[in-house]
């Protein structure tokens, strides 16, 4: 059964609790407050499908709109209870607020009763009274704030401390655009009380750990945060902010060893599974510092002015890569390979490229793999998962990553995440000229065509793409997902973090 978390969330500080019954007021009215309450309820739903949010049609207003922002991340459609409902559609019943754990079953039961479709689980926004930890109800359940759960508003009286301004205030934009069948990139981002984490991965060997690490790895750095918070009040030596973000990216790559080693040895040394992989870059806002930390060949770019002034112009914009590029071009990498592995050849071209190009081919760790670090990849790790002929020099490859930590200045404007995808066509300085027109202080802003900077960048990727071709846009657009537009370009994927200054 699908539980409430115990830790507190900072979305249910935005919560009312009032005689008449609970406001949704102020939650709504965050974006901030309504994109947590939805990955707080996506990750507690992790593992159950769901295609649709589902609310009575009799019920408030305000909870239609905070299943639409819930449904919008969940990436599902809404619907009403009563509707009629085809076969293949799952709910995921919403409610806003339960008297006691009696309450939660009946509601759960009159759902059942009323609805024609499938009923998912049922997510309550608010309960008045604790629920027990072994409550037995027909279907995964969850209650995102109780008596225990977190601070909040009783009868309009504030309970929440007042906190210190922030440094700045962050905005962000993410935009995709597949060239598999099934694109195995990734994106998704975070906010706490006093941070915020941005991530996007780029998997590769199939989606299995690109999907595994997308579920665990922002859970686990802010988990680690949080441990090293706790034990900095308790003891005088506590880990640093990148040893926690190494340790998590350690142990999410552990995790996922044991997930593998679930399917038992024939499965997990065979292909799509030993050597699925993920590149991973993110970016942490704590305090004044930005902290990236990466694995792989995904990228986080900085842009910042080098003007005083307060109007930002692309002329006066520079880019300062913030991550190192973990792949086969990189001596210092390519050193460490040969360390781990104490094989002289531990860089080299596939047998492929060997036989078909001669000594043009590009050249790989093992002749297999393009990046020097990642998550996964357990073939290139562990002999446990390898087959001859990597099994007698594994490791070649590791999972911690680079960390940089970055103090922020009002002289820097965004930050973009991306995946090779981007980088592979659009250079740092041009990807920063493109993002400086969506600048809030921009000298155009609100002047460009496309919606967002990520959009932008992605139709500049594209566009630069096709021109690598000899093609139109228009011609490369047209070509439906899989091999044919794969080799034209990668799955794209960026996020552009803005940082807005008093």
């Amino acid at each position: 059964m699908v539980r409430r978390r115990h830790a507190p969330s900072p979305w249910a500080q935005l919560l009312v609790l009032t005689t008449p019954g609970l406001s949704l007021a102020k939650l709504l009215a965050s974006l901030e407050g309504t994109s947590a309450f939805a990955a707080h309820v996506i990750q507690a739903f992790e593992g159950v499908k769901f295609s649709h949010v589902a609310v009575d049609r009799h019920g408030a207003p305000a909870l239609l709109l905070l299943a639409g922002a819930l449904a919008m991340h969940a990436h599902v459609g809404v619907a009403f209870l009563q509707d009629s409902h085809p076969s293949e559609r799952t709910l995921l019943l919403l409610t806003d607020l339960i008297e006691n754990a009696e309450d939660l079953r009946r509601q759960a039961a009159a759902a059942t009763k009323k609805c024609s479709g499938t009923i998912a689980g049922i997510a309550a926004v608010c309960g008045k009274e604790e629920l027990p930890d072994d409550l037995d109800v027909a279907m995964p359940w969850f209650c995102g704030w109780t008596p225990k759960g977190a601070k909040m508003q009783v009868d309009s009286l504030p309970v929440v401390k007042p906190r210190p301004a922030k440094p700045f205030e962050l905005r962000n934009c993410t935009t995709s655009y597949e060239g598999n069948v099934m694109s195995e990139d990734r994106s998704d981002h975070w906010t706490t009380d006093d941070s915020a984490l941005f991530a996007v991965y780029d998997g590769h060997g199939g989606d299995i750990a690109v999907n595994f690490v997308h579920a665990k790895l922002g859970g686990l750095i802010l988990d680690a945060l949080e441990a090293r918070l706790k034990r900095k009040r308790d003891h005088p030596v506590a880990p640093t902010i990148p040893e926690a973000l190494t340790s998590a990216f350690l142990e999410c790559d552990e995790l996922l060893k044991a997930k593998l080693r679930a399917y038992g040895p024939t499965i997990s040394t065979s292909k799509g599974f030993c050597n699925t992989g993920s590149c991973v870059v993110t970016a942490l806002f704590h305090g004044n510092d930005l902290v990236i930390a990466n694995v792989g060949d995904c990228q986080a770019v900085l842009g910042y002015t080098t003007s005083i002034t307060s109007t930002v112009e692309a002329s006066t914009l520079a880019a300062k890569v913030l991550t190192t590029s973990h792949d086969c071009h990189n001596a210092a990498e390519v050193k460490k390979v040969i360390e781990r592995s104490n094989d002289r050849n531990a860089v080299r071209m596939s047998k492929d490229d060997r036989l078909c190009i001669g000594e043009y081919g590009i050249k790989r760790v093992a002749g297999s793999l393009s990046v020097t670090r990642a998550l996964g990849d357990m073939y290139l790790k562990s002999a446990e998962f390898s087959n001859p002929p990597y099994k007698a020099k594994v490791p070649y490859i590791t999972a911690e990553p680079d960390v940089v930590v970055h103090t922020v200045s009002k002289l820097d404007k965004f930050v973009i995440l991306a995946s090779d995808g981007l980088w592979e066509v659009v250079p740092p300085l041009l990807a920063v000229q493109i993002v400086s027109n969506y600048v809030t202080t921009a000298a155009n802003a609100g002047d460009a065509p496309i919606a967002s900077a990520s959009a932008a960048l992605v139709h500049c990727a594209l566009d630069r793409a096709a021109s690598k071709e000899g093609m139109a846009l228009h011609d490369l657009l047209a070509i439906a997902k899989g091999p044919q537009r794969r080799s034209i370009h990668d799955d794209i994927t960026c996020t552009v973090i803005f940082i807005e200054h008093p």
